[in-house]
């Protein structure tokens, strides 16, 4: 049997069938759909960190004081490349005057300094230097403010912008007065080669060929140029082989080191010893010298790291301060190197010599204060030898 669908529906089956129970309820049924609910607001950028905040508005500071002082005074080793570095800090902060002083030797600043201070004059403000005899020969006389506190930018502090890291820049035995920033091996020994066969000379031990006596301009053994390597000639040959470079082969000696390149250029002397990369520049600029080069001699070669040092009651402490912490910063060590051929400690500056990057040989490291003691005594050793007195 069939059954027909109901045709009449009353009001409260409907309300059963739609499951709606109450007045209010079909009320809320018919009332207009509400808006949809308006979308989350973006999230606000992330803030500027406090830290960061805080350090460009004391770099902004910084830099406007140090305009006031209008001027840096800062002493470099010799060499018009070293010019180069400082004119990029001028042009980065117009202004600025670098007052620049170069000297071949710590042992040449240090007097000068020290007769400064007796007088009440106070001219220096910054030392780009080899750290390691400004330290024995100023550091006891208290001239030296530490460099930690007043290295402040993130870029410089951060640990991996370093090779070996931050931390390892600090060469005194504080970890607070100097930093070094170079990254790379002096190459002790240089020759023409015009007057040097290729592969000739090979180790320390070839330099003691009867062929050149007579024959080695050397920078004198009481300036760093002259006993650094010495050092590491004696760490790995034994005292006798100073002896038979500096005695035997009548070693030349001289304190300017400009003497000595210019010899080895212009053939006067086939070998020489000295700080070549400074200056040789200044000579190949000008087609001199384009065939002089550096002896591979690993137990003569050294890492120098040159760094920076600030001076107490220094004369523009604001632009003593922004030089710094430029200088080591990216801009400022791309800067330096640059115009020294260098390769610096900062892992984001191009290197400027691979043939100096260090490798894997062990090397003497000059500017750390654990081997002041030892770089001493090869210093009166050879002194002793080429019969010189301080």
């Amino acid at each position: 049997m069939s059954v027909e669908p109901a045709t009449n529906v009353t009001r409260r089956a409907l309300l059963r069938a739609t499951g709606v129970a109450g007045a209010g309820a079909v009320a809320a049924a018919c009332a207009p759909a509400a808006a949809p609910a308006p979308a989350a607001a973006p999230a606000p950028a992330a803030p500027v960190t406090a830290a960061k905040a805080a350090w460009e508005k004391e770099w902004e500071d910084l830099v406007v004081a140090a305009k006031k002082e209008g001027k840096v005074a800062v002493i470099t080793n010799t060499g018009v490349s070293y010019r180069k570095g400082l004119d990029a800090f001028q042009a980065a902060f117009p202004g600025i005057e670098v007052e620049h002083q170069a000297f071949p030797s710590a042992s040449l600043i240090a007097p000068k300094v020290l007769q400064e201070r007796k007088g009440n004059v106070y001219s220096v403000d910054v030392a780009q230097f080899a750290p390691a005899l400004m330290i024995r020969l100023l550091r006891p006389e208290g001239v030296f403010d530490p460099i930690r506190p007043v290295i402040f930018r993130p870029d410089v502090l951060d640990d991996n912008a370093w090779f070996n890291g931050y931390e390892r820049g600090f060469v005194d035995l504080d970890r607070k007065l100097a930093f070094a920033h170079e990254h790379q091996v002096n190459r002790a020994f240089w020759v023409n080669g015009d007057l040097v066969k290729d592969g000739e000379i090979k180790t320390v031990k070839d330099l003691l060929d009867p062929k050149w006596k007579g024959k080695i301009f050397m920078a004198d053994v009481r300036s760093g140029d002259g006993y650094l390597p010495m050092t590491g000639i004696k760490e790995a040959l034994g005292e006798g082989a100073l002896k038979q470079i500096i005695v035997d082969q009548e070693a030349v000696f001289s304190r300017e080191r400009r003497q000595i390149i210019e010899a080895v250029v212009r053939g006067r002397y086939p070998i020489g010893m000295a700080l070549f990369d400074a200056i040789l520049p200044e000579f190949q600029e000008q087609g001199l010298g384009k065939n002089v080069k550096p002896l591979v001699l690993p137990e003569a070669d050294y890492i120098p790291a040159e760094g920076v040092l600030l001076f107490n009651k220094a004369p523009h402490p604001n632009a003593a301060k922004l030089f710094i912490n430029w200088f080591l910063t990216k801009e400022g060590q791309t800067a330096v190197n640059a115009g020294l051929k260098r390769n610096s400690r900062r892992k984001d500056v191009p290197i400027q010599d691979p043939a100096t990057a260090p490798g894997t040989a062990k090397y003497l490291e000059s500017s750390r204060e654990e081997n002041y003691a030892k770089i001493d005594a090869v210093r009166a050793v050879i002194e002793k030898l080429a019969g010189v007195t301080n």
